[in-house]
């Protein structure tokens, strides 16, 4: 459900290694960034 995908793309945002996966291509506002589970 709706929920569910919110809690799954807030954890992957928080995920450091993401984060800086993303950082190294450039993108720091995660607000900017869609995760489709």
């Amino acid at each position: 459900d709706a929920e569910e995908y919110a809690e799954c793309e807030a954890v992957v945002k928080d995920y450091p290694p993401f984060r800086e996966a993303m950082k190294k291509r450039g993108i720091e506002d995660m607000d900017l960034v869609m995760v489709d589970p």
